[in-house]
């Protein structure tokens, strides 16, 4: 929904809320893990993202721009005065542009295509996966979704994920059975909260 023609965190967060409400109307809850990427904009590989906007379309004299533009960039620190020596930025994209966050878009827009018992939802970096849980084995093959074509996302595209800010919002009934935790991907418990800020 980030940067994208006619889609805006509103769109984003009445789409979800929506699915929520279905979901409640149905019976069942909703189990929401809210990711959370390290230096997002900072850690884009140039190559892996070239890579999809050729898959997407992106080349000729549109992707040779935006290959130079995205490489052979330096960047120095001043402090009292000293400049320190350049230094090659080999990954990131330059942020205060007006085609950085698009670029985002791009390298992000595969994340969670391959779901099927869950759905990701992204704005910019700010990506969750929700699914509707009315049986423990609802929560398991949440899980396991997670474990197997979420998380591993991040490495498999030179990201990073950052477990200690996941958040788990619950919506919906107790359905008479133990709430289910949820792991990050170094297998520590995501911290359930009763109320959580979205965007």
């Amino acid at each position: 929904h980030g940067f994208i023609s006619g889609r805006s965190t509103l769109s984003q967060l009445l789409n979800h809320v929506e699915d929520i409400i279905r979901t409640w109307e149905d019976g069942k809850a909703t189990d929401t893990i809210y990711l959370d990427f390290a230096k997002a904009f900072d850690k884009v590989d140039h190559d892996i993202l070239c890579h999809k906007m050729k898959q997407l379309g992106i080349n000729g004299k549109v992707g040779i721009w935006i290959r130079k533009f995205l490489t052979g960039r330096s960047q120095q620190v001043s402090a009292n005065g000293v400049l320190s020596d350049p230094v090659t930025v080999i990954s990131g994209v330059p942020q205060g542009t007006v085609i950085g966050p698009i670029l985002f878009v791009i390298m992000i827009s595969d994340l969670g295509k391959e779901l099927i018992f869950s759905t990701s939802s992204k704005y910019a970096d700010d990506t969750k996966n929700t699914a509707k849980i009315s049986t423990p084995n609802d929560a398991e093959n949440f899980q396991r979704e997670l474990d197997e074509k979420v998380y591993p996302w991040a490495p498999e595209n030179n990201m990073c994920l950052n477990g200690e800010k996941f958040e788990h919002l619950r919506v919906g009934n107790n359905l008479g059975y133990e709430k289910h935790t949820y792991k990050d991907p170094t297998g520590k418990i995501i911290i359930e909260k009763d109320h959580i800020k979205d965007l």
